[in-house]
């Protein structure tokens, strides 16, 4: 009920818009945020085009919010305190009102959030397949803002921490810094 019902101006404005045009915002751009937001509002014909696009970002933060219960129920915490944790979350201030309308760090928090899923199967198995993944997801991920990069450095530490004779495996490392760049280049390579 709280979501912004249609279009805005400023930043948000500029992300509803951008997503229909399939164009270029203002720096970094954020390609993945347009394609994404491209293809849920081409799929999900509720409403305006606009409304879509806010409709995308409480999504994000509600997926966001179930998988941090999910992943703490998981590894222990009793079910009550879990959901209580995920609600507190989603219901502080910033993430609710980043959550009512388009923004591109609504997107940015799933990708974190599927980043640490993949990090604990990471440590859970050692399978380097799950730190490939990151590797491509971290760097397509980082094509929807880059504010990601700042919790790259506690993803990268913990999968090094846990795993660390895997982890620094020549190929583990060449193939996931491959494909963290290929991942990188490759949605920049979007922008005009």
């Amino acid at each position: 009920f709280t979501m912004m019902p249609g279009p805005a101006f400023m930043d948000t404005g500029e992300y509803q818009t951008v997503t229909y045009v399939l164009g270029c915002a203002h720096p970094t751009g954020y390609p993945l945020y347009t394609m994404v937001g491209k293809l849920f509002g081409t799929l999900f014909p509720l409403g305006n085009w606009a409304f879509r696009m806010n409709l995308m970002s409480a999504l994000s933060t509600a997926v966001s919010a179930a998988m941090l219960a999910l992943l703490a129920m998981r590894y222990g915490v009793a079910g009550a305190l879990a959901v209580a944790a995920s609600l507190g979350f989603a219901f502080t201030l910033n993430t609710w009102r980043a959550s009512g309308h388009a923004d591109p760090y609504t997107l940015t928090l799933l990708i974190g959030a599927s980043l640490w899923w993949m990090a604990l199967k990471w440590r859970d198995g050692g399978d380097r397949a799950w730190l490939w993944r990151m590797a491509l997801l971290s760097g397509i991920g980082l094509g929807s803002a880059g504010v990601l990069s700042m919790e790259l450095l506690a993803i990268i530490f913990f999968t090094m921490l846990v795993q660390p004779r895997k982890f620094f495996s020549p190929t583990t490392m060449v193939v996931a810094a491959m494909l963290g760049i290929v991942g990188l280049f490759g949605i920049y390579l979007y922008l005009p």
